[in-house]
C-alpha cells in the first residue's frame, strides 16, 4: 500500500487525539503521585524505640556498641555501665555524656545506650 493512496489525518484530529493522550497522562501522573505519597509516609515513619528516648541527668545506663580498650586491655562491665552527667544538643544530634563506672568520661548518641533499672 502507498502512502500516497492512503488518506491524511487532519491537523484537528492530531490535536483532539494528542489533547486526550494529555489528559490520560494526567491522570496517571496524578494515580502516581497519590500511590507514592502513601508508601512514602509508612516508609519514613520514625523507628521509636523507647530504649533510645528519655534520658535525663542521673539515669542508669548500659553501652551497646562497641568500646575501644588499647595495649591488650579486656572492656569489662564496669567499663559498659554509667550514670548520666549531661546532655547536649549538636548538629548532628543528641549527645548523653555519662560517668562509667571504672570513672571514665565518654559520651554516646541514644542508639549507642539503653537504660538499665
Amino acid at each position: 500500500m502507498n502512502l500516497q493512496d492512503s488518506p491524511e489525518p487532519s491537523i484537528e484530529s492530531i490535536i483532539t487525539e494528542l489533547q486526550a493522550l494529555q489528559i490520560q497522562q494526567d491522570t496517571l501522573i496524578k494515580r502516581l503521585k497519590a500511590i507514592s505519597s502513601t508508601t512514602k509516609t509508612t516508609e519514613t515513619e520514625p523507628d521509636t524505640k523507647p530504649s533510645h528516648i528519655g534520658f535525663t541527668h542521673g539515669d542508669r545506663v548500659e553501652i551497646i556498641n562497641r568500646i575501644n580498650k588499647y595495649l591488650g586491655k579486656i572492656v569489662s562491665p564496669k567499663d559498659r555501665s554509667g550514670t548520666v552527667t549531661h546532655l547536649s544538643q549538636t548538629t548532628r544530634g543528641l549527645k548523653i555524656h555519662l560517668l562509667t563506672d571504672n570513672g571514665i568520661k565518654t559520651w554516646r548518641y541514644p542508639k549507642n545506650l539503653r537504660k538499665t533499672s
